[in-house]
């Protein structure tokens, strides 16, 4: 896995490392006991709490909460920083790109890049917060010589014309319309340019 770190204009990569002790795996393993002692005390203990879990769905009134108060997204960026660090989103990616092509010196790269499906679907892709990356990534993967796949138009007439959405309904995942449309544009492309 590469990451990169931008300061002061300068990009470096990180070794990557596990840090057991970040905010992200205490909080992961505390909301594991947690969950668990509440199955425990609904399973075995307490009336009150299951009367809590299975009857006021206490635990759907909990995530609400806690989605009010986490921080806004949108494709999986968060909007709140995202044009303050588009600078550094840049120097990023194209250190990134430019590591590929050094790489590849001789392969032919094809980028796909998915289409920002909550707007699609809320039919306000003019009014799309991340749009600007597929922007840089056009421009950048000109620059570098790559082929890009840019799925926003296909997907916005798909969904348009069949109504479907492209995500698995357990996470953000594409499903099988979401592949579909995504290998019907690869395939374009092959045929269009060729293997």
């Amino acid at each position: 896995m590469l990451r990169v770190d931008v300061r002061d204009g300068v990009v470096s990569e990180v070794p990557p490392s596990q840090i057991c002790s970040s905010p992200q795996f205490v909080y992961k393993k505390e909301l594991a006991r947690k969950g668990a002692r509440l199955k425990y005390l609904v399973a075995e203990k307490s009336a009150l709490m299951r009367y809590l879990v299975h009857n006021l769905k206490i635990m759907n009134l909990i995530r609400e909460l806690f989605a009010m108060r986490t921080i806004k997204y949108e494709d999986n960026v968060e909007v709140g920083v995202f044009n303050s660090h588009m600078g550094s989103i840049r120097l990023a990616t194209e250190y990134i790109l430019g590591q590929i092509r050094n790489e590849n010196k001789d392969k032919r790269i094809i980028f796909i890049m998915d289409a920002p499906r909550r707007n699609i679907y809320k039919n306000t892709l003019d009014k799309s917060k991340t749009f600007k990356l597929h922007e840089l990534m056009r421009t950048l993967c000109a620059n570098n010589g790559f082929e890009l796949i840019d799925l926003t138009e296909p997907m916005r007439e798909d969904f348009e014309k069949n109504r479907r959405e492209f995500q698995s309904e357990h996470d953000w995942h594409w499903n099988e319309e979401g592949h579909r449309v995504a290998y019907e544009q690869v395939l374009r492309l092959l045929r269009v340019k060729g293997p």
